[in-house]
């Protein structure tokens, strides 16, 4: 029955609560992934229930997807804690530094760097919107804008939106002046302000938001968070409502209730992947041909062309469920206007209900991995390897969302992965040989002056020995 449905979803709230009172750090770096996987609980919900859902032509019914998908969950969060942990506490025998302040040259350069970068990033977007108009005012789909324009630069900025707040993000926990954290909280809600006007909705916002707080959160180890946090966080909250409300509103032409049905519905088709492939799934039985198909599109640096041309990954999923028109469009914009959550709903079509099971925990496995690395280089931060770990976790949010598998292990993943273990490994290298760059005694030394003394312990005194 329905009710059982929203019980499931209830779980999973309820683990994930949990997870913040008891693995912290590790709840902080997997609340990118929790928080879409809730919402899919959600759009499940309101499918199983009887929702209507417009992307697939399907009317809802109970057909137990929520407790299925419950399941999943619990596997892949089971292996992400444990790959998690395992990783954490390898990388601590990388090295720990002790806590930074702006005086350390890693951090002088992570913040001048993302400033600098934050500063030209918007300042060209505001020009080009000024130039030929913000997709936000003159009504124009955020996919379809970066089709026409074909900016590489516009690209390149959001492209990289999670690596810029990440950097800001570490300037905000360790930035010791006022004023360094006050540049680093204006920077952002700046860049997130473009963003809005460039047409990103909510969960993009949200993504940003959570990478840019993480190295705070993880500095306080989950002390009580104050009064000002919150704030920003309501504010960044509030912000992405209202511009998800005006656009599926098309611009403030449509009525309230018309616009809340559109919201509805576009909540319900977060789940409606799931729904229809878990219908349509067999325990055992897979699509071993759209398997290995799919594996072709891993070679090229960026899979997404190669994919949509074959049919594979997430253009798989919209070809078979997808209705005649809007596969049409679809196809007129060349596969930039994707469906999302279709991971999981990928693996048990392709390998069968038990495959796509043992699939999502090696999936979880590796979340876990790349959590780790991401806490690990936001609480010792260097700018390179907060660079790479930013880009490693774009890739795999991406990834993991919208069953784009070039982006969890395809060839620019590989590329990003062997830069990681090159840097580490250099960097333990000098540390090893007591380069000045790398030794901990180097971030914390002060300048003192100079006593004469060279060791005060082999001070000769000047006073007589007592007689024998």
């Amino acid at each position: 029955m329905p009710a059982a449905a929203l019980l499931a979803a209830l779980a999973f709230v309820a683990y994930s609560v949990q997870q913040f009172r008891s693995r912290f750090d590790f709840a902080v770096a997997m609340a990118p992934f929790t928080l879409w996987r809730i919402t899919i609980f959600v759009a499940l919900v309101a499918a199983e229930y009887g929702a209507y859902m417009p992307e697939i032509g399907r009317q809802g019914q109970y057909a137990n997807a929520t407790a299925a998908f419950l399941i999943f969950m619990i596997l892949m969060y089971t292996a992400a804690e444990f790959s998690f942990t395992h990783s954490a506490r390898a990388f601590q025998l990388i090295g720990r530094r002790p806590p930074l302040t702006l005086a350390h040259p890693d951090l002088r350069l992570i913040f001048s760097t993302a400033l600098i970068v934050v500063t030209a990033g918007v300042g060209y977007l505001l020009l080009k919107g000024m130039a030929e108009g913000f997709p936000l005012f003159t009504q124009t789909d955020r996919f379809a804008f970066r089709l026409q324009t074909s900016d590489y630069f516009l690209g390149l900025v959001i492209g990289n939106a999670l690596v810029l707040a990440a950097l800001l993000g570490v300037c905000l926990a360790y930035g010791r002046h006022p004023l360094i954290r006050l540049c680093a909280a204006t920077a952002m809600a700046v860049f997130l302000g473009t963003m809005f006007l460039f047409g990103e909705k909510f969960f993009s916002i949200l993504a940003m938001a959570c990478v840019f707080v993480a190295p705070t959160l993880l500095a306080r180890g989950g002390r009580k968070v104050g009064a000002g946090a919150w704030m920003i966080a309501a504010l960044i909250f509030s912000g992405a409502v209202a511009v998800t409300w005006y656009i599926y509103s098309d611009y403030g032409r449509n009525l309230p209730g018309y616009t809340l049905e559109r919201i509805m519905s576009r909540v319900a088709g977060q789940g409606q992947l799931w729904f229809a492939a878990w219908i349509d799934a067999r325990p055992l039985q897979g699509d071993q041909a759209q398997w290995n198909q799919m594996t072709q599109t891993l070679y090229p640096m960026d899979g997404h062309d190669l994919a949509f041309q074959s049919g594979t990954n997430i253009f798989y999923l919209m070809r078979r469920y997808a209705p005649d028109e809007l596969w049409a469009t679809i196809q007129e914009f060349r596969g930039t206007v994707t469906y999302t959550a279709g991971t999981e709903a990928y693996l048990i079509l392709t390998l069968g209900i038990v495959g796509g099971a043992l699939a999502t925990g090696l999936l979880g496995a590796y979340y876990g991995a790349v959590a780790a690395y991401v806490v690990f280089a936001m609480r010792t931060p260097a700018f390179v390897r907060l660079f790479l770990a930013g880009k490693l976790l774009a890739y795999t949010l991406d990834g993991s969302h919208q069953a784009a598998f070039w982006n969890i292990a395809g060839t620019r993943v590989l590329v990003t992965l062997a830069a990681i273990l090159a840097w580490e490994a250099v960097a333990a290298l000098l540390r090893q040989h007591g380069s000045a760059a790398f030794s901990p005694a180097s971030f914390t030394r002060t300048t003192r002056r100079p006593t004469g003394i060279a060791n005060p312990q082999m001070k000769k005194s000047s006073a007589p020995k007592p007689a024998s």
